[in-house]
């Protein structure tokens, strides 16, 4: 297994969300997924970063931001390669559109099959 299955598979899991380059392109409500960066681990392992990023015009209630951590977190939970980091607060862009970042890891092993 390579970078490009991981991408794939992560892009499968969380398939409601839309790939973008930089946060800096939220601009409305939605599901937002990008690449953080890697790290080796061992000469055959890497951990591959990325941010999910959540928008929407409620912190908790109906549709909410921490309805979809809640779900998203389920669902790494699940699948034995992943990690949840953490969950942060980005920003708060306007009175109504709250962005939530939930950081996950990819265990990525080349000796895997």
């Amino acid at each position: 297994m390579g970078y490009v299955e991981a991408f794939a598979k992560v892009g499968e899991l969380f398939s409601e969300a839309k790939p973008i380059t930089h946060p800096s392109f939220i601009k409305q409500d939605g599901i937002y997924l990008f690449f953080d960066g890697s790290k080796s681990i061992s000469g055959a392992k890497d951990k591959l970063y990325f941010t999910i990023a959540i928008a929407a015009n409620s912190l908790k209630g109906e549709n909410s931001v921490m309805g979809k951590v809640d779900e998203f977190r389920s669902l790494v939970i699940e699948e034995s390669l992943l990690d949840w980091e953490e969950t942060k607060s980005v920003s708060f862009e306007t009175n109504t559109l709250y962005i939530v970042a939930c950081s996950i890891a990819y265990n990525l092993d080349f000796r895997r099959e």
